[in-house]
């Protein structure tokens, strides 16, 4: 009679135990874009949880407690990775339902964190000092890193180890792009919004969003390469899913010196046309507010959020930048569109908190060539021609702002 009574009460117990564990949030991967001096990791959950996060120093390190999470292995993992910046990841339960994840870095000099929706998600920005250079060398090894970390898997690597000529890392960070004596605009990272199972908005007659955009953008890109004789860099060549954090990402790990993301709109009046611009900054009215919404898709909560996140990070290093990319890109964008199209509105260039913009190191727009939901633009976007307009609208204000800058930097030189 005690043993029955003892197997049962081990039965319940163990249920309690099962339990529980199935309410416990799941740490699903970690994934991480990084180089000499930023690191952009997500760890990725199948539920939302609280989590604090602390920095401490000799070494630097940072680290997350991810309340009411479970990982498959608690006696810990730790991941070594390929760079100067960040050197390494350790996953580990630090107490009964909660994970600690540790981001091993050289040093640590400022950094960001946010959360995202559908799948929740943690992003951590961290900007720091690389391990020391070759002082006589001129230029650099640019070691740029990126993987997926499955806690359920081996991890997966996909590594991009490239050499080029860049100009120094200036020592104070808060020096501008256009300030920087010698720096030139060698690599433009293009954004086409949306893809895969994201199709953005959707005209009357079928077009989609994901399909305008990129045709636009790899149109764009064949501009730049053959008359600016830069590196162009594309987020997506074809018709995939990337989220929209990996966007920035891919810019921050490459060094792009200019990053511009490309989207066409919608409106619940079908009257409403023309082309506008965006650069990141709390959104000056309802209209911006709908646009970032509609953008940000699911990600975010509410556009509200992400304001609330703007504040805390407070980021200014490139804003004069990004409006000035935008003016000079708004107006060119406006003038193609219009000499082909007369009835083209001038939306302007307008601020408003994206996703896809938040903590890009480097100038970065945001630009709405045009109304899916207007019955003419759509008709519009369907002629090979009118992509290819919109695509050298674009070149032109990209070609423009290029001038601009180095001929602020001779400028510069003379004095």
């Amino acid at each position: 009679m005690k043993s029955s009574l003892t197997i049962g009460l081990l039965i319940i117990l163990t249920g309690i135990v099962l339990g529980q564990n199935d309410q416990l949030a799941k740490l699903a991967e970690i994934r991480y874009w990084s180089n000499r001096d930023y690191t952009r990791a997500v760890i990725q959950l199948d539920k939302e949880v609280r989590f604090t996060q602390k920095i401490l120093q000799q070494p630097d390190r940072l680290f997350l407690d991810l309340e009411g999470t479970s990982v498959p292995n608690t006696l810990g993992r730790s991941y070594d990775v390929n760079g100067v910046f960040l050197r390494k990841i350790r996953v580990a339960e630090n107490r009964p339902g909660v994970v600690r994840v540790v981001l091993d870095f050289n040093e640590i000099r400022s950094h960001s964190t946010f959360a995202l929706y559908d799948p929740f998600r943690i992003v951590i920005d961290t900007k720091g000092t690389p391990t020391r250079q070759n002082p006589e060398s001129d230029s650099r090894t640019v070691t740029t890193t990126e993987a997926t970390i499955s806690l359920e898997k081996s991890p997966s690597r996909r590594q991009i180890v490239t050499e080029r000529d860049i100009p120094g890392t200036p020592s104070n960070a808060d020096l501008s792009l256009t300030r920087t004596l010698g720096l030139k605009v060698q690599t433009i990272v293009i954004d086409p919004g949306h893809g895969g199972r994201d199709i953005g908005t959707k005209g009357n007659r079928g077009l989609t969003e994901k399909e305008l955009v990129l045709d636009v953008a790899l149109r764009l890109q064949e501009l730049l390469q053959k008359h600016l004789e830069i590196e162009v860099i594309l987020t997506r060549q074809s018709d995939i899913f990337v989220p929209l954090e990996e966007r920035t990402a891919i810019a921050n790990k490459m060094g792009a010196d200019l990053f511009l993301s490309i989207h066409a709109n919608a409106s619940s009046r079908p009257g409403v046309s023309g082309v506008e611009t965006f650069h990141l900054s709390f959104a000056s009215g309802a209209e911006e507010l709908a646009v970032a919404s509609r953008e940000n898709a699911r990600a975010q909560r509410s556009v509200r959020e992400l304001e609330e996140i703007l504040r805390k990070m407070v980021q200014e290093d490139y804003n004069e930048e990004s409006y000035n990319l935008a003016t000079v890109v708004q107006e060119s964008l406006y003038e193609m569109t219009q000499a082909a199209r007369p009835q083209t509105r001038n939306r302007g260039v307008k601020r408003a908190p994206f996703i896809v913009l938040v903590n890009a190191n480097m100038p970065s727009i945001l630009t709405e060539i045009g109304f899916l939901s207007n019955p003419s633009d759509e008709l519009y976007f369907e002629e090979e021609k009118a992509r290819q307009q919109i695509a050298a609208g674009l070149f032109k204000g990209v070609s423009r702002y290029v001038d601009i800058l180095e001929n602020n930097i001779q400028s510069l030189d003379k004095k």
